[in-house]
């Protein structure tokens, strides 16, 4: 997946909570737009998620596989 598409899902507008399924099998979730970081163009294709228990994990968008939203933020 491209950066921008990611870009794109979380700027819906209220933000609904989303999980990210990576290529290595992980499954990341998004219980809030506070727990997501992008970075700067100059990293390309990186960004930041932080689990609930303050662990950050760096991801290459290139890596996503797919991305769920929950329905009306359930």
């Amino acid at each position: 997946m491209k950066i921008k598409d990611i870009r794109s899902l979380v700027q819906t507008r209220p933000f609904r909570p989303l999980k990210i399924h990576l290529s290595d099998g992980r499954l990341l979730k998004v219980p809030h737009l506070d727990y997501l970081l992008f970075l700067p163009p100059v990293a390309g294709d990186i960004f930041i998620v932080v689990d609930r228990g303050g662990a950050f994990h760096i991801v290459n968008a290139k890596l996503v596989t797919d991305v769920e939203y929950k329905k009306n933020g359930s």
